[in-house]
């Protein structure tokens, strides 16, 4: 299935006055907090001041665009100064790791309660695998569960971590799936993290050396070829 959303508003519906500040924190239809000192002009990456933001708001709903750091959290945004209130691209393939190159790390927790760093995971091969949702008929259960057992057969021979990464959150997950039965972890909440690495397609994949450098994006009908460029590396 693909998932693209060709543009995207952080609509202002708030503002937050602070006790120092005349404008404090925006907090916009997405639930993200836009805060003076986290926007940054797309084109010379000059930090906004308070007051250019003030202006922005008070003539619109600017469209300020997520960087999504290593928790797969906005912590800071884009803008183009020149133009704010246009629509942005929100998924945007060309700005996306390339083969051969080291992939932006996350830290991120499992379901099983484990701590999944990339930097620490060097020494193996890593599997992001990239889901929407547990509910039909997005989902198939029973195609899920032979993937996992492929990646408990892979284990046995490569050094390998596998994450599925959901967008729903644990009890939509924990409603279908009892994590603990299953090889592959599983991180709820993902969205962040498909942003993080410009995914359009769903389920798909991304494989990752044992150095931290990027072999390849694959589609759920390319996981041939996913085991085959694993084993040569």
């Amino acid at each position: 299935m693909k998932h693209f959303i060709p543009s995207f508003f952080l609509t202002v519906l708030t503002l937050v006055l602070a006790h120092t500040h005349s404008v404090a924190q925006y907090s916009s239809s997405s639930s993200v907090k836009i805060s003076v000192g986290t926007v940054y002009d797309s084109e010379s990456g000059r930090l906004l001041s308070e007051e250019e933001l003030t202006q922005l708001i008070t003539n619109g709903n600017p469209a300020f665009e997520p960087q999504m750091d290593q928790y797969g959290q906005a912590s800071t945004f884009l803008i183009d100064t020149s133009n704010p209130y246009a629509p942005i691209n929100m998924r945007d393939i060309s700005r996306r790791p390339q083969v051969g190159e080291i992939v932006p790390t996350f830290i991120m927790k499992s379901l099983n309660g484990d701590l999944l760093n990339l930097e620490k995971l060097s020494g193996y091969f890593v599997l992001l695998h990239f889901q929407l949702t547990v509910k039909p008929p997005i989902f198939n259960l029973s195609r899920f569960d032979s993937f996992d057992s492929e990646v408990g057969v892979l284990k046995k021979n490569i050094p390998l971590e596998t994450i599925t990464i959901f967008q729903g959150g644990q009890r939509e997950i924990e409603s279908i799936l009892e994590p603990s039965q299953y090889q592959t972890q599983i991180v709820p909440d993902g969205r962040g993290f498909s942003m993080r690495y410009q995914i359009i397609d769903y389920p798909s994949f991304m494989l990752i050396d044992q150095q931290g450098r990027l072999i390849g994006y694959y589609k759920q009908d390319e996981w041939e070829k996913l085991k085959s460029d694993l084993s040569k590396n």
